[in-house]
């Protein structure tokens, strides 16, 4: 009965010598490198299902406490512990002032 040996072709079942050298060059390769390109970008979050209907900019850090950010400068206002609708409401209100 014979083997194959990529690098040395058939050889007889009982030398093992040759496999095990085989396979310790197999192992003593580095891995592929991987393709780094800076221009592609991971694709955003997709957002949650319940709060694809809210506003832009209200946020929900808590369940019942929400925030609203704006936009131009970054700054995290706090409507508080309030209703969903009145924190809905305001936000609507707010992005519609801005625009």
């Amino acid at each position: 009965m014979t083997a194959f040996c990529r690098s040395e072709g058939p050889l007889q079942v009982g030398s093992v010598s040759s496999l095990m050298q085989e396979a310790a060059t197999v192992s003593n390769r580095s891995p592929a490198p991987r393709a780094t390109n800076p221009t592609i970008n991971m694709a955003a979050r997709p957002r949650i299902r319940r709060r694809a209907n809210w506003p832009d900019n209200l946020h929900e850090p808590r369940p019942g406490y929400y925030t609203w950010r704006d936009p131009r400068d970054g700054k995290t206002h706090i409507p508080g512990r309030i209703d969903l609708s009145l924190a809905i409401f305001e936000a609507q209100e707010v992005n519609r002032r801005q625009s």
